[in-house]
């Protein structure tokens, strides 16, 4: 879901049930500074409206071009990692089934149930640790 100025619409990220898109749409879903409604702006928005206004039209579109890839690079640095992340998750998933499969594999269930079996008949387990 996106908002905002229909020139540079904003991912939504918040949740998704009544409450939380009711708060956020009263928050947010309204009149907002910008080009169209200036009158909105503070002092420091107005002035930095009227810098981007006043720049030769190259100019403004190769900041937005040079801005652009840095917000690429970011996603991609960041899908990279997230990759990484996976991968490492998935080792140590695997170890994890692993180490269980070994432990189970080891008797474990049947120990277990003899220790039951003996307590139930009235033996007492003494604690060696």
């Amino acid at each position: 879901m996106k908002y905002g100025d229909p020139s540079d619409l904003q991912d939504y990220e918040g949740g998704r049930d009544y409450e939380e898109l009711k708060a956020f749409a009263e928050e947010n879903l309204k009149p907002m500074c910008s080009i169209k409604n200036i009158d909105l702006c503070d002092d420091d928005k107005k002035a930095r409206i009227k810098e981007f206004m006043d720049m030769p039209m190259e100019t403004l579109v190769s900041m937005v071009a040079t801005e652009s890839v840095k917000l690429d690079d970011a996603e991609s640095k960041f899908e990279e990692e997230v990759e990484k992340l996976q991968a490492k998750f998935e080792q140590l998933s695997q170890e994890k089934d692993d180490e269980i499969a070994s432990v189970k594999a080891s008797g474990l269930g049947m120990m277990k149930s003899v220790i039951a079996a003996r307590e139930s008949a009235g033996e007492e387990v003494k604690d060696e640790l």
